[in-house]
């Protein structure tokens, strides 16, 4: 656990920003080289990415103040969003309604637009759960296991669950860079992960120790969302991919 990292200078920076705009730099880039692969327009591009990123930022904000400050969220919304802490979840779903409202106003290719911030937001995410990691933020319940991590004035060793999560999202990252040659539907980089990464993230809420923060029984609010994104990506992959043309004709 570092929080803070000395630079060259001695000048001194936060872990967990230090690492978030790593993750938000590489995001950038690959959606960029997925946009050329799939010629998609560069302009509509970053007018998309500038509003994914405002949305992202301010869905974090409120799904976290929702989910585990409720009260005073309802009662002071604006202090309360400028003291509270990010969402994953919420970031995702800024992202994803972004892009919806801006194919209101944009002509785009949607299904495409989705599997390129995907495949990039998959990366990003990995990059951000190291910053988890480095701050000491999101770790899980104790453990005896030799994957066990103990943190600094920690009375023992817990899971570091931000860890499973950034390599299985590099794990995805990877099967995603291959299989997208061979798979050209619309939509699988983004059904694909979908699957992959709501079936994790719900497993992994049962290890979190931040899990245990009020939610609503009998799941977290994570989990809840988790199941959501599965079937979204079951969907997705079931009409995009002609398997619905598959089953009903027979």
């Amino acid at each position: 656990m570092h929080p803070i990292i000395d630079l060259f200078g001695g000048y001194a920076v936060s872990s967990y920003s230090l690492f978030t705009t790593l993750g938000a730099v590489v995001f950038a880039l690959l959606c960029y080289r997925e946009v050329k692969r799939l010629s998609f327009s560069i302009d509509i591009y970053w007018k998309l990415f500038f509003l994914v990123a405002v949305f992202a930022m301010i869905g974090s904000k409120i799904f976290y103040a929702v989910s585990f400050d409720r009260e005073r969220f309802l009662s002071n919304p604006i202090e309360t969003l400028t003291h509270t802490g990010w969402m994953i979840y919420g970031a995702f779903i800024g992202s994803y309604s972004a892009l919806l409202v801006g194919r209101i106003f944009m002509k785009f290719p949607l299904f495409t637009a989705l599997d390129i911030m995907t495949y990039g937001g998959i990366f990003g995410l990995g990059i951000g759960r190291i910053a988890c990691f480095l701050a000491g933020c999101c770790s899980g319940l104790p453990t005896d296991s030799f994957l066990g991590v103990t943190f600094p004035n920690a009375a023992c060793a817990v899971h570091p669950t931000q860890l499973y999560e950034s390599f299985f999202a590099f794990s995805i990252f990877t099967v995603m860079h291959f299989a997208r040659k061979k798979f050209t539907f619309e939509g699988f980089q983004m059904s694909l992960i979908f699957i992959g990464y709501g079936t994790f993230r719900f497993l992994i809420e049962f290890i979190r120790a931040d899990s245990l923060l009020p939610g609503f029984k009998p799941f977290t609010p994570s989990q809840y969302i988790s199941i959501v994104i599965l079937l979204i990506g079951l969907a997705v992959l079931f009409f995009k991919s002609g398997a619905k043309k598959y089953f009903f004709s027979r």
